[in-house]
């Protein structure tokens, strides 16, 4: 369906065919293929919008990391889309989309950040660095959606690695209430202000 969407002769159908073709590779985990629909999206005329083009760069970056530099990549497109000072403004300077809120994007930084801080040594300057900015990823995601799974997920594996948890993390949340993933917040981050005082 999107292919076909590139052969319709509109010219705005091309960006969303190429975007949306692009979202269907990443599912399927087709991220070379995916990278070129992004780039084909941006190169259409006219083209994607830059944060719809920065949230699947992101996506494939960093579901294809294969090194830090990949993770640091994808932590970039993400902050970029959330960043107050980017957002989209029409001719006359008013804010068309306000994306500093938007916590599926905030999350997708925090634990993009997260993964990036696994590649630190355990408990070094460095990955407590980007463990603090993953922290307020996630809680500025919270801020907008307090019950967010994800986000509170991201912050118990923060914690737990600033308080020295250097085992295995595990990739997904176990089962659980969102009460129970509080209480385990709550605890870790007790835990974490011991360990640091």
């Amino acid at each position: 369906a999107f292919d076909k969407l590139l052969t319709l002769g509109e010219k705005a159908a091309v960006w969303h065919g190429h975007a949306n073709r692009a979202r269907v590779l990443i599912e399927l985990g087709r991220l070379a293929e995916a990278a070129k629909a992004v780039d084909a999206s941006g190169s259409a005329d006219p083209p994607a919008p830059w944060w719809l083009r920065a949230w699947l760069s992101g996506l494939v970056s960093a579901q294809n990391a294969a090194s830090a530099a990949d993770l640091d990549t994808a932590a970039e497109q993400f902050a970029k889309i959330v960043d107050p000072a980017n957002r989209p403004r029409d001719k006359d300077g008013k804010v068309t989309h306000d994306f500093t809120r938007d916590y599926v994007v905030l999350g997708a930084l925090g634990q993009t950040l997260f993964k990036r801080s696994l590649t630190e040594a355990d408990g070094s300057p460095g990955q407590q660095a980007v463990l603090a900015k993953a922290i307020d990823a996630f809680e500025r995601a919270l801020a907008v959606d307090p019950e967010d799974l994800p986000s509170h997920y991201g912050l118990s594996q923060c914690y737990a690695k600033l308080a020295g948890d250097v085992g295995e993390v595990a990739d997904e949340p176990a089962a659980g209430t969102v009460e129970t993933v509080r209480e385990l917040t709550t605890a870790i981050t007790a835990m974490a202000i011991m360990v640091q005082s």
